[in-house]
């Protein structure tokens, strides 16, 4: 499956979306405050979300499909306690 990143990080409300390409759906979808974590940590970098390589965009795509699992993991586990 292919996919697209819409990356809008230099305005007021920064946000990145990864889309279906084939269908256009919102696949994940991140706002200013997990950016500013992704960037940080350095799970992404904006070097690689500037890339025409499509290895290194879908590595991108895998980092942040990774994080969104974890961060719903970690979502869950909380809600157990």
């Amino acid at each position: 499956m292919a996919y697209i990143i819409d990356a809008w990080l230099d305005c007021p409300n920064p946000y990145l979306k990864v889309l279906n390409s084939i269908s256009g759906r919102e696949v994940l979808n991140f706002d200013q405050q997990e950016l500013d974590h992704l960037l940080e940590s350095g799970e992404i970098c904006l070097n690689e979300l500037m890339s025409n390589d499509q290895q290194v965009l879908e590595e991108v795509v895998r980092q942040l499909a990774l994080y969104s699992c974890r961060k719903e993991l970690y979502k869950k586990a909380f809600l157990r306690c």
